[in-house]
């Protein structure tokens, strides 16, 4: 199932598999492993497509993971 996400500017609109929250160190490393290829968008402040991981790449957010 795809998601949308997009930078905060709402400018570019990434064209990922999955946008992904890990809630913990082990969920982060399985996600990691699994996936062709990984973003993690950081703020969201990126005005271009470097953070864009492509059709068949995750973009990983943080936000929830529990240190």
């Amino acid at each position: 199932m795809r998601e949308t996400a997009a930078d905060r500017a709402r400018t570019i609109a990434y064209d990922a598999k999955e946008y992904r929250r890990p809630a913990s160190l082990d969920g982060l490393r399985a996600l990691v492993s699994a996936a062709a290829k990984v973003r993690v968008p950081g703020s969201g402040r990126s005005f271009d497509r470097i953070a864009d991981p492509g059709p068949d790449g995750v973009l990983l957010s943080t936000a929830d993971w529990h240190r």
